[in-house]
């Protein structure tokens, strides 16, 4: 692995620990407050616990996202300015996005679900406008897997404003609940699982081009030197 893309690989790891550590809690929890009798879900009586979930986000999005633009290998001052705007817009998300879980009035559900849209969809904007001319600077063989990487995390953020919707919907709550804790988790698997492993494969591929071809960054001219 090349040097430069050492640190992105080294967040990538952090990332799967994060998971791995959330997802341990979550089974706890989620073992004291349900059973499972004859294929039916039935409450324990303890209260299930997702607050792991929330915490494990406001770590793991943002250093997926640093991930990405290391691995983009954007000048340092540029890779700099990017990784703080994503991961500041990251954090207000799921920050913004807490209230709503627990809010049960109607204004104030919908007053802290808007107010989570706001950097929901300029952290769309920036992956979609800031990063496309960037992605397509690629070679082909890295540019397929960044786009791929750039519409799972989108997909996989839309999920998250979705689960608020649920249970004003109409949807039972139980129904509500269920199908929003399984949204959530294929959500997580496609963020810290798929999308950081295909960061690690374009990775690597740019370390064994980098031998041959300069980074993306660099002027392929050379100076002249009479």
């Amino acid at each position: 692995m090349a040097v430069r893309f050492r640190g992105a690989v080294a967040l990538l790891s952090v990332v799967a620990g994060i998971s791995a550590y959330t997802y341990y809690r979550l089974l706890e929890s989620w073992n004291q407050a349900f059973t499972l009798v004859n294929g039916v879900v039935i409450p324990s009586g303890h209260a299930f616990d997702d607050t792991a979930r929330v915490g494990g986000w406001l770590l793991s999005f943002p250093l997926l996202l640093v991930a990405l633009v290391q691995v983009l290998d954007l000048p340092p001052r540029q890779a700099r300015l990017r990784s703080l705007v994503l991961g500041f817009l990251a954090v207000e998300t799921v920050i913004l996005s807490y209230p709503a879980q627990i809010d049960t009035l109607p204004t104030g559900h919908w007053l802290w679900w808007s107010a989570s849209m706001v950097p929901f969809l300029l952290l769309v904007f920036q992956l979609y406008s800031g990063f496309g001319r960037m992605i397509l600077e690629h070679p082909p063989e890295t540019r397929s897997l960044l786009g791929l990487v750039r519409t799972l995390t989108v997909i996989m953020w839309l999920l998250h404003p979705l689960r608020e919707v649920l249970p004003w919907l109409g949807m039972p709550g139980t129904d509500a609940f269920l199908t929003a804790q399984a949204g959530l988790s294929v959500a997580d698997l496609i963020a810290q699982s798929i999308c950081a492993t295909l960061l690690y494969v374009v990775a690597a591929r740019k370390s064994t081009s980098s031998a041959v071809r300069p980074p993306l960054h660099v002027s392929m001219s050379m100076p002249d030197p009479s």
